[in-house]
């Protein structure tokens, strides 16, 4: 917390030093327990007490500071104010309306005094209340996988006091997706939340070409019962279904380009849909389980295909938006219709020369590239 600065020449003032102490202890409060409401009669009550108590500590005490003395007028007034605002009557609530209370505090000569003393109060509340709620956003991003820092500009949004305001996010470990964080201000209160995210799915520069369709976007709402992590929106939001744990049950979870937020819930027979391919690795206990733990996590894990007795042929696979059937893609020349394929025999020797030749034309676009910059 900021206590008041002062340099070798000033002495500290320890009437708003003893002010303060309490200032803190009542932000880090309403902001760690936002439903309570700034005019809590409790709270209100246990500042008053607070304020009487360094107005009694101070009232005789010798060698106070001018400073300190003008601090110690302005809590005589502080304590008339908050029990005014803890019991309000129809006069109290005319007499420190802000309007009136500005004007006779200004026909008083305490208008100056008052008003430079509510500043500070005011600019330290602000920044403990901007800092505590960093903390508190930081903490609940991390848990859904957002771990790139946004201190910077999370702290000047909720410096300017806005009821909500939204954030880009880009993150290296989901590079095909784009995120956009929302965060709200519980109403009158101190206390900001990360209340939910959109994930819009980025295609590689050959799907964009070839599509002017708007990429998928999902909403994940943090207040929902199944609030997903950055990672498995990204794999909905790439159009693969992930498992999630909803209300303590593992539930199928798909984009539904109808659905308000993207998602829908589906169930699916995995068993049956992988024991329409002949799949290599469906054969041995320890590598099913992990191919299975994989496609529920929305991953596109490496298979081997028996194309006959003596060949196999490598793909990555994933389960398909309506959950009835597998997508299959190559790394080089990208999907596969591994039904054609698997009827009609297709030779590997072929397909690995398609595949050299799609590598092939890939290298000299990216050294094309290189030569053009």
């Amino acid at each position: 917390m900021p206590r008041q600065t002062t340099d070798s020449q000033t002495p500290p003032n320890r009437v708003l030093n003893a002010i303060l102490l309490h200032t803190e202890q009542s932000v880090q409060f309403r902001v760690n327990n936002p439903m309570t409401a700034k005019n809590d009669p409790l709270l209100l009550q246990k500042q008053v007490n607070h304020c009487k108590a360094v107005l009694d500590r101070y009232r005789k005490f010798r060698g106070l500071t001018s400073e300190e003395r003008k601090t110690r007028r302005f809590l005589r007034h502080e304590v008339r104010r908050l029990t005014a605002a803890a019991y309000p009557k129809i006069a109290t609530r005319l007499l420190y309306n802000k309007v009136i209370n500005a004007g006779l505090n200004w026909l008083l000569g305490r208008y100056a005094n008052y008003t430079r003393h509510k500043k500070q109060l005011d600019s330290v509340q602000q920044y403990i209340a901007t800092d505590l709620n960093y903390s508190n956003i930081s903490q609940v991003m991390k848990e859904h996988g957002f771990d790139q820092s946004l201190e910077r500009p999370l702290k000047s949004h909720m410096t300017h006091g806005l009821s909500e305001f939204t954030l880009s996010y880009y993150d290296i470990k989901t590079p095909d997706t784009t995120f956009f964080l929302n965060f709200k201000k519980v109403p009158d209160t101190d206390a900001y939340y990360f209340e939910s995210f959109e994930a819009r799915n980025r295609p590689d520069w050959k799907t964009r070409v070839k599509s002017h369709a708007q990429p998928p976007v999902i909403t994940v709402s943090l207040l929902d019962e199944y609030a997903l992590d950055a990672s498995q929106a990204s794999r909905l939001a790439a159009g693969r279904p992930v498992e999630a744990e909803i209300n303590g049950k593992l539930t199928w979870l798909t984009y539904d380009a109808y659905s308000p937020t993207g998602i829908k819930r589906a169930y699916v027979d995995l068993d049956r849909v992988l024991e329409q391919y002949p799949i290599k690795e469906l054969h041995q206990e320890g590598s099913r389980a992990t191919l299975i733990n994989s496609l529920k996590q929305g991953n596109e894990p490496l298979v081997h295909l028996l194309v006959d007795a003596e060949r196999q042929m490598p793909a990555h696979i994933s389960l398909s938006s309506d959950l009835t059937d597998l997508n299959f893609r190559d790394g080089s020349i990208g999907p596969l219709d591994m039904k054609r394929i698997l009827k009609d025999g297709y030779p590997a020797e072929a397909l690995l020369r398609t595949i050299q030749t799609a590598q092939t034309d890939l290298n000299k676009t990216r050294s094309s590239r290189l030569t053009m910059a």
